[in-house]
């Protein structure tokens, strides 16, 4: 059963095009990776808040995505970019 993530990521006011490039620039490898269906990344035109959808094979497959070295480094650049930590909710399709 595949897996299906939303995350919502809250960059402080004068970061938002630093946090939004962060992930842009993992958009082709992410998308590369083995398990991974769906990386798509949002913006709330209301709030400035940023989303990003994403649909894995399973855990498996989500958990070797944040192996990645790439990955890591945008956690890490987070640190200082967001007002808030990233929230992940997940997911499993009913029908």
């Amino acid at each position: 059963m595949s897996l299906s993530v939303f995350a919502t990521i809250h960059p402080k006011p004068d970061c938002f095009d630093e946090a939004r490039d962060a992930i842009l620039g993992i958009l082709d490898d992410t998308r590369a990776e083995a398990g991974c269906q769906h990386f798509t990344l949002h913006r709330n035109a209301d709030s400035g808040t940023l989303h990003l959808t994403e649909i894995w094979d399973d855990q498996a497959a989500f958990d070797a995505h944040h192996a990645q070295a790439y990955t890591r480094a945008v956690f890490e650049r987070y640190e200082h970019l967001l007002a808030a930590p990233v929230k992940l909710t997940f997911m499993h399709p009913l029908a």
